[in-house]
């Protein structure tokens, strides 16, 4: 961590004004957070590091607060030294009494497989300008460590083909169009979401509709503006009507491969066929021998 005329962030508590009961929170998992923020070349970055709660009421006395940050920022001082190698600056954390605004919220744990849970838990909140400008993570591939994100609306895109236009015009109600790429044993798919400036990330979509994989480690599976080069004229294009909360971090291409499990089976959602950007159809997907097809339930 970063140090000033030769003090310590500890040495400085002793000068920054404490409100004990705004600075620690309290998350869904009944774990108390202890939050500070760093100015850095990227922006203004929070970051928490979890306290589990114990008897102890959350209303410590100055003293008692300072001693609780002292032994909270030595017991995550490697972590923390992982995000100043990230970002390629010392941090100055300073505390916070409370965190405003929309921020993207990315958690990071470490994994002990053998025991199938995580512990010691740095949360990073950030606002969506400062997303755009960090470096992608140099822990993206490390397999000890346990991330996730908040869960942002993102477009799927199951199939994306050229079609003759008289075919396009001749999807009927009660007709099933048939998705050429589920058949394969790689079914590509693309997403994209706006608030990442709908960027377009590539990944293979599970047979069992459940799940999708996105891998980062193959050649262009993130694509700027793969949806504009290929809507041209007769450019037939498949996705879920609504969009799908997926983790940003993910769409980021900070985690070289990911498995990420849908709350929904696709077959829940109800499917857009659109031609050229317009729609012509809805429906559903149904089973097709050892692929898919979607079921036209109304035409446009």
């Amino acid at each position: 961590m970063d140090t000033m005329n030769g003090m310590s962030i500890v040495d400085n508590y002793l000068g920054t004004e404490l409100t004990t009961e705004d600075t620690l929170s309290q998350d869904k998992n009944n774990k108390m957070v202890y939050w500070y923020r760093a100015h850095t070349d990227y922006g203004m970055v929070n970051i928490g590091l979890l306290r589990e709660k114990t008897d102890k009421s959350a209303r410590l006395n100055y003293k008692d607060t300072v001693l609780e940050r002292i032994i909270t920022l030595s017991r995550e001082e490697a972590n923390i030294r992982q995000i100043e190698d990230w970002l390629e600056e010392g941090l100055d954390l300073r505390p916070v009494n409370k965190l405003e605004g929309s921020l993207y919220t990315l958690s990071i744990s470490k994994n002990n497989k053998n025991a199938n849970s995580v512990k010691n838990t740095i949360i990073i909140k950030i606002d969506r300008d400062l997303l755009f400008k960090l470096p992608l993570p140099n822990w993206h591939a490390e397999q000890n460590l346990y991330i996730d994100s908040s869960r942002i609306p993102a477009k799927l895109i199951l199939s994306n083909y050229t079609i003759d236009k008289q075919y396009a015009d001749s999807i009927k109600k009660e007709n099933v169009l048939l998705i050429p790429n589920s058949f394969s044993e790689d079914w590509i798919g693309q997403v994209s979401a706006f608030e990442l400036k709908d960027n377009n990330i590539t990944l293979k979509i599970d047979g069992n509709l459940q799940s999708i994989v996105i891998d980062n480690t193959k050649n262009d599976s993130i694509t700027s503006n793969v949806s504009k080069t290929q809507n041209y004229n007769g450019s037939l294009q498949i996705r879920v009507d609504c969009e799908i909360e997926i983790p940003f971090h993910l769409l980021l291409g900070w985690e070289d491969t990911s498995h990420y499990i849908l709350e929904k089976s696709l077959n829940n959602y109800s499917i857009i066929i659109s031609n050229n950007n317009t729609t012509i159809a809805k429906g559903r997907l149904i089973p097709i021998s050892n692929g898919y097809g979607v079921y036209i339930d109304d035409t446009e």
